[in-house]
């Protein structure tokens, strides 16, 4: 699936697609995308996606506002991380979640609170 520029914000992508982006490390052999703005349903038609259950796209909808310091097509890298790291253990998936935190989550999270 393909994030239309003129649809920025609508849907975010999130796990390995995000990780693909962030690292230029991972192929991602699944995608989630998160609808920001409208319904499933209607980001599925603007994206061309039909439903398969057996497919390798999950369509969620968004329910924390997009990271300000995340670009506009993406998912929140805690997010991201998060994903990477649930079900079942997987070293590429695990590899790419670190440099995530490395890259982009450590800094953040040694900020002091205001």
């Amino acid at each position: 699936a393909r994030i239309e520029a003129g649809e920025r914000g609508a849907t975010l992508a999130g796990g390995e697609l995000a990780a693909a982006r962030w690292t230029k490390h991972l192929r991602p052999a699944r995608g989630v995308l998160y609808v920001a703005t409208g319904t499933v349903e209607q980001a599925m038609v603007r994206l061309r996606l039909l439903p398969d259950p057996q497919g390798n796209v999950e369509m969620l909808r968004a329910v924390l506002p997009p990271d300000v310091e995340a670009p506009q097509s993406l998912a929140s890298p805690f997010l991201v991380h998060a994903e990477l790291l649930r079900g079942e253990p997987d070293s590429r998936l695990r590899e790419t979640a670190d440099m995530i935190f490395d890259r982009l989550l450590r800094a953040r999270l040694q900020e002091p609170a205001t």
